[in-house]
């Protein structure tokens, strides 16, 4: 233990080093120790990786691929890891939950749900111009499994937080951006304010009017993990306004392996629609009324 701990120290002053963002091979291996060292000392020096990863979140961000690659195979574990240190009872209020800086660390949240949405976006845009040449196949647009989690995981504190419906204002400066953002910022760009909407809202607004072609799959794949491994944050309100979006998309779509994807998301929304509307609730309606015309959609794409 002893000889670790320089290591804290010594992760602070590299990763922040700012000629670390033209080194691509280093940035891989601090990367490489910086996970490993979150692994092992999570659980003993909890409050003290909190605290490495904030202060280190927006240098570490900067180091996010678009391409896969290991790196950002160890990039997606480690920012999944860092939410699950500062979050082990994965809620956003419960006891247990620990930051140095909860607005700092919020801040961290919004930035990496930003990068997200914005990868997604792009995929989507590729996946489009793939559609329209008839060259894309179900797997191309599928995005890996780790991104599905800390995609999911990272959702169910933003809707937290936002409820329905929300939106993040975010300064978008160089300090958060990637690498290929930086040369832009670096040219003489002022930083720039957005405003991202967020909540299931918005996402179902969406969904009903693009679900039913291949790009939106992403978000499929972390609906369901959301209604999988977070089905706590559905209550009634939402339960009924995921049912609506479902049975629209469904209704609509004519691409079979969409339609697999929202079959998938209807089948773990059974599940929780079940816990919120008891058999014997006053809410005989809301179980059977609501999901005759689903199954029957079901069985047409059976």
């Amino acid at each position: 233990m002893v000889i670790l701990r320089p290591v804290p120290c010594f992760l602070r002053r590299s990763l922040t080093n700012s000629k670390l963002s033209s080194q691509y091979v280093l940035q891989t291996s601090f990367l490489s120790l910086l996970l490993t060292f979150t692994k092992a000392m999570a659980g003993e020096w909890r409050q003290l990786v909190c605290s490495i990863g904030e202060e280190t979140f927006n240098h570490v961000l900067a180091m996010w691929d678009s391409r896969p690659s290991l790196r950002q195979s160890q990039l997606l574990e480690y920012l999944n890891l860092l939410i699950l240190v500062h979050d082990p009872q994965e809620g956003t209020h419960k006891e247990g939950s620990i930051s140095t800086d909860p607005i700092t660390w919020q801040r961290c949240l919004h930035r990496l749900y930003q990068l997200i949405h914005d990868h997604l976006s792009q995929l989507s845009t590729k996946n489009k111009l793939s559609g329209v040449s008839g060259s894309f196949s179900a797997d191309q647009q599928t995005i890996p499994q780790n991104l599905v989690l800390l995609s999911a995981r990272l959702c169910s504190k933003i809707f937290q937080d936002t409820a329905n419906y929300g939106v993040l204002d975010i300064t978008q400066s160089s300090s958060t951006q990637t690498n290929a953002d930086m040369s832009v910022t670096q040219a003489g760009k002022a930083n720039k304010r957005r405003r991202i909407e967020v909540g299931l809202q918005p996402l179902t607004s969406k969904l009903k009017e693009e679900g039913t072609h291949p790009h939106v799959i992403p978000w499929y794949q972390i609906l369901l993990e959301l209604l999988k491994s977070y089905s706590g944050i559905f209550d009634p309100e939402r339960c009924l306004l995921m049912l609506d979006m479902f049975t629209c998309t469904l209704g609509e779509s004519r691409v079979a392996f969409v339609q697999e994807h929202i079959i998938q998301c209807l089948g773990a929304l059974a599940l929780q629609y079940n816990k919120v509307f008891p058999e014997k609730s006053a809410h005989k309606q809301m179980r059977s009324g609501k999901w005759s015309p689903v199954w029957d959609l079901v069985l047409r794409c059976v």
